[in-house]
Order: C-alpha cells, then sequence, then structure tokens
C-alpha cells in the first residue's frame, strides 16, 4: 500500500501536462491550396476534429463555401484536390508571405480594444487593412495570431489565415480564413 501511496503523487505530476495540453488541441486547421485563375475563389483544405477532412472551395467576394468536398480516404486525397483544382480552375497557388510580392508592405496583426486589427505597415507607416471581432467570452478575450499570408501572384488579393482561441465550455481553437483585396491606394496610412 506503501508503494502506492509513493507512486500517486509522481502518477499525478505525469499526467498534468497531458490535462494542460487537452484544451489546447487544435480543432480545426486550414491549409491554403491555391487561387482560382480568375481570382474569385480560393481552395482549402479544412482539417475538422468534429466533422473530418474536407476540401472548401471559397468565395473571394464573401469568403463563404461555394461547395464543400469530403476527404474520406486519405490514399485518394491527392486525386480529390487534383480533381478540385481542375474543376474550380485553380491554378495559382499563391504566394505565402507577410511581405507582399513587391516588398513594400508587411502584414501584421494587433489587438485593439475589441477588435484585432489586421494591418499593413510601409516603414514605419500602418494603416489598418480589415478589423476582426475579438469581443471577450466569460473567461477572457480571444487570443487572435496570425498564421500565415498568401498572395494573388500580381499582390492585388491575399487570404489572411488567423488563428483564434478562446478558452471556455464553447471554446475556440481553430484557424480562420480571411479574403482581402489589397488595394494599397485606398488605404490611409498614418504615423512614421
Amino acid at each position: 500500500m506503501r508503494r502506492i501511496l509513493a507512486i500517486l503523487p509522481l502518477v499525478a505530476l505525469l499526467a498534468l501536462p497531458t490535462v494542460a495540453r487537452a484544451d489546447h488541441d487544435v480543432r480545426r486547421t486550414l491549409q491554403f491550396l491555391g487561387f482560382s485563375d480568375d481570382g474569385a475563389r480560393y481552395l482549402l483544405k479544412v482539417a475538422d476534429a468534429d466533422t473530418g477532412d474536407a476540401l472548401s472551395v471559397r468565395s473571394f467576394a464573401t469568403g463563404r463555401a461555394e461547395a464543400t468536398i469530403p476527404l474520406d480516404d486519405r490514399a485518394t486525397e491527392k486525386q480529390a484536390v487534383d480533381a478540385a483544382k481542375r474543376k474550380y480552375r485553380v491554378t495559382d497557388p499563391g504566394l505565402e508571405a507577410m511581405q507582399s510580392p513587391d516588398g513594400k508592405y508587411t502584414i501584421l496583426v494587433f489587438p485593439k480594444a475589441l477588435k484585432v486589427e489586421i494591418r499593413a505597415m510601409r516603414g514605419e507607416r500602418r494603416a489598418v487593412v480589415k478589423a476582426l471581432d475579438a469581443r471577450p467570452g466569460p473567461d477572457g478575450p480571444p487570443k487572435v495570431v496570425l498564421k500565415t499570408v498568401f498572395w494573388t501572384a500580381d499582390g492585388r488579393k491575399m487570404v489572411v489565415v488567423v488563428h483564434r482561441t478562446m478558452r471556455g465550455d464553447n471554446g475556440v481553437d481553430a484557424d480562420e480564413a480571411h479574403p482581402i483585396e489589397f488595394l494599397p491606394g485606398e488605404l490611409h496610412f498614418e504615423g512614421g
């Protein structure tokens, strides 16, 4: 009995890291697969712990899914991706970079009151490109971090992928994709 009592604190200590990580398991991740040749759509692979893996063809104008293609079998996943790319004419793989293709602008994410701002930086000057809702839940404000940015070859469109985490009973631990038409001439740069 003494051995069991002596080992019990060690077992509890070893279990703590598992418990601490359990509420941080990513429930939904997004993988960007490309823009359509006319820039009207983009293709994502969605890995969702609740609904499974799927391809999501989304409208660039609204960000909403136009088509969802379940990925039931890992063995045929590449064929499904290739078929979706052909059908929806996804030919531009996008340039993955925080900087615009011309190197003039850098995309960053900043918390601001009850919002999170996606900003474009040009040297020391900054402009808000888009504001995302970041109202706090019962367990505090969400944590929103920039995951990646994909640009069209001409640098006029981008898909910004952020990761949102919110603790609590209805917690969120998921990637979000935000399509943005990037028109620097229409942005109001300040500072610097």
